[in-house]
């Protein structure tokens, strides 16, 4: 915040620091999650391409990254993509508005299930593929 201060002469004001903060924490969780069982389908698919293509439209599209400002459809992906809801709390708690028309508690409430279910599948996931690589001697991508 001092470099913005320095640079541009701005003064930046966060209206919620303990929401952006656990807004922050949300999604970092998710997208580890979520990177490592994008990890666990390359490395069992071995074609990555066809996965990353899909992850490189699909994550800004559905994650929340574009603001609902942008258009009522932005809105709409926001308000009923699970994924969206750490990032659209971050931008809430920063600016102090509400971007969707559902409580913060709400949003947070789907954020930690997100969270949690992305946990469990992860879980399972990496015991599943450990497991068959072990089995198979393949735990390099050779």
């Amino acid at each position: 915040m001092i470099s913005f201060y320095v640079v541009f002469g701005l003064t930046i004001d966060i209206r919620n620091p303990v929401l952006l903060t656990a807004s922050i924490i949300l999604a970092s969780l998710q997208l580890l999650f979520i990177s490592t069982i994008y990890a666990m389908l390359v490395v069992r698919l071995r074609s990555n391409w066809v996965i990353t293509d899909i992850m490189q439209f699909l994550m800004p599209a559905l994650g929340g990254l574009i603001p609902s400002e942008a258009s009522r459809y932005v809105m709409l992906v926001n308000e009923y993509s699970p994924i969206a809801y750490p990032f659209v709390i971050m931008r809430e708690a920063a600016l102090g508005y509400l971007e969707l028309p559902i409580p913060i508690t709400y949003q947070l409430f789907y954020s930690v299930t997100t969270v949690a279910s992305l946990f469990i599948v992860t879980t399972m996931l990496i015991r599943i593929f450990d497991k068959r690589l072990r089995e198979e001697g393949k735990l390099g991508l050779t």
